[in-house]
């Protein structure tokens, strides 16, 4: 039986063949302007989603807001993440900043337990390995 012809099989070894070399990949030359401007926006984004992150895991911390109602909260709102269309950029924002911020107060429980472990312990592990 065969699975790919012959063109097939040429496609997959020119989409590996590659001319490049070390020069294009250290390029520091201009970006184009809506690069630059798309760049910013996704680095906003991850910026956002990790600091909503961390306010949730700070807030598991101090008031004890983590549990299985955020975790089946996260999912749910995974779930309306994926199934919402994508020209509604604003709501899947939104709805990434809240899946950010449950999956922190989700985490916060290991966070507690990783700060009460003794750093003295953990260190004199690190140290024995090497």
């Amino acid at each position: 039986m065969k699975f790919f012809s012959q063109t097939g099989i040429n496609v997959v070894k020119a989409y590996f063949k590659r001319n490049w070399k070390r020069e294009d990949l250290t390029n520091k030359g201009k970006i184009l302007v809506d690069a630059h401007i798309c760049l910013k926006k996704i680095y906003l984004t991850l910026f956002c989603a990790l600091l909503s992150s961390t306010i949730g895991s700070f807030f598991h911390l101090i008031w004890d807001v983590g549990g299985l109602f955020t975790v089946l909260t996260a999912a749910g709102t995974i779930f309306v993440l994926f199934t919402t269309s994508p020209l509604l950029v604003r709501r899947r924002v939104l709805l990434l900043m809240t899946v950010a911020y449950f999956i922190g107060a989700s985490v916060g429980l290991f966070t507690r337990y990783l700060f009460g472990i003794d750093q003295g312990v953990v260190f004199s592990y690190l140290v024995s390995i090497q």
